[in-house]
């Protein structure tokens, strides 16, 4: 199993832009030789940017499959270059990073179920060039190759482990915390990775970061391969991803005036309560423990502060005194009150602050056109395009000049299957 290589791939700092910020400048200065480069997914984004690579080829590989013979799959608009050589070029440093972390998480619940021991409650994952590191919420013990600090609230394992050593591997294995999200980059280049799931999280602080925040959220939950399953909804915030991966994210009319979300993630949340009763249990580890005839699905609602339908504080209440009850997140874009639960301050500089964690982070961030261009790339690949496979055109001799780059024949030197002006006649024979 190789080593999970380092995350960060520009220097801290530089993991997000607005125009005429020092971050901005930051980007400028290492990108130099690629003015190409995506900002929103270096940094901390540079997970986003290994999911998107391993989301995009598989999509491009079910594109194949679907393609009919001699024909080739249409290419992406030049517009969408930067994107693409983005994701590519960042993403596969980090795709490995993202999958082995998923593998390791997915192999904890797997050894916790075996050995009947309950979901340790997590709060956060930071990730260094050397190991994963654990930080729970409550103390808990963990086994062997684990190793932990006094209290059992830190738990480190090393990046190059043997999974084989982390828990057995059950093929059906579901992933534990679903919503663990990148929130940003450390100033010694390790990412932090926050769980949200359950949680009221307020986005507060400079309103264009904000922004850009929880459109990263929102994309990085409809891409990461441990988030397979989970209903993102966009209430005023994140339009621009609606296309990305229409299987998980969808975006809503803030003024409800086609499907209400709100009333849907209520009556999910309610259910969910009525079904860890049952299991007497929490959601993590009824989803780990595959308890139930049903899944265990997390569910996120990205809305802005503004919003003003009444339900909002009902859902926002029953989350806060349900924790770990209801697999439901909602993230409040934006200084809204009464709303109990974390508060993430982004600053005008780029920074994310999570006090009572002592966090201090370069935040990550997607900007408008970033997000467009995102999910423009993904939508290019949901379907099947297809186009005639070229020819070289300045081929004029040899057998190149009669085939096109397939090495099959160039259509003015084909005839129709089926063309009733050179049919057989009587005796089979095809007049031309």
């Amino acid at each position: 199993v190789p080593a999970v290589p380092a995350v960060p791939v520009v220097p801290a700092g530089a993991a997000h832009s607005t125009p005429g910020s020092a971050a901005t400048e930051a980007v400028a200065d290492h990108a130099a030789p690629a003015p190409w480069l995506l900002a929103g997914l270096t940094g901390g984004g540079a997970i986003l940017a290994g999911s998107l690579l391993m989301l995009l080829r598989r999509r491009r590989r079910a594109q194949s499959r679907h393609r009919r013979p001699g024909r080739t799959l249409a290419t992406p608009t030049s517009g969408l270059t930067p994107v693409e050589k983005t994701i590519t070029t960042v993403g596969a440093q980090t795709a490995p990073t993202v999958e082995h972390m998923d593998h390791i998480l997915r192999r904890l619940a797997a050894a916790r179920c075996a050995q009947g021991e309950p979901m340790p409650v997590l709060a956060a994952v930071e990730l260094t060039t050397t190991h994963l590191v654990l930080h729970l919420a409550e103390p808990a013990q963990l086994s062997s190759p684990w190793e932990g600090d006094t209290d059992g609230r830190q738990w480190t394992i090393a990046a190059d482990l043997p999974l084989d050593q982390v828990g057995p591997p059950i093929p059906d294995q579901p992933a534990p915390y679903p919503l663990l999200v990148t929130i940003g980059l450390g100033d010694d280049e390790q990412v932090w990775l926050l769980n949200i799931e359950d949680h009221n999280v307020s986005i507060t602080g400079d309103p264009t970061y904000g922004q850009d925040f929880v459109r990263y959220l929102a994309a990085e939950v409809a891409c990461n391969p441990w988030s397979a399953g989970v209903q993102v909804a966009c209430l005023g915030v994140a339009a621009e991803l609606g296309s990305l991966n229409p299987d998980r994210i969808h975006v809503y009319d803030p003024a409800g005036a086609d499907v209400d979300p709100i009333a849907e993630f209520l009556a999910d949340a309610v259910a969910t309560i009525d079904r860890v009763d049952e299991e007497d249990t929490d959601v993590t580890t009824a989803r780990a423990r595959q308890s139930g005839a049903d899944a265990w699905p997390a569910r996120v609602l990205l809305v802005d502060a503004a919003n003003s339908n009444p339900g909002l504080d009902q859902l926002l209440d029953l989350v806060h005194v349900q924790a770990g009850r209801t697999a439901t997140t909602i993230v409040v874009a934006g200084t809204r009150a009464n709303v109990q639960g974390l508060a993430l301050h982004v600053t005008a500089d780029g920074r994310v602050t999570l006090p009572e964690a002592g966090l201090d982070l370069v935040a990550v961030g997607l900007t408008s056109d970033e997000a467009l261009g995102c999910a423009a790339l993904l939508a290019h690949t949901d379907s099947v395009t297809q186009a005639a496979v070229p020819a070289d055109p300045d081929a004029t001799e040899g057998w190149r000049a009669y085939s096109d780059e397939a090495g099959a024949l160039r259509p003015d030197h084909t005839l129709p299957r089926h063309d009733p002006d050179h049919l057989p006649d009587d005796h089979g024979t095809v007049t031309l």
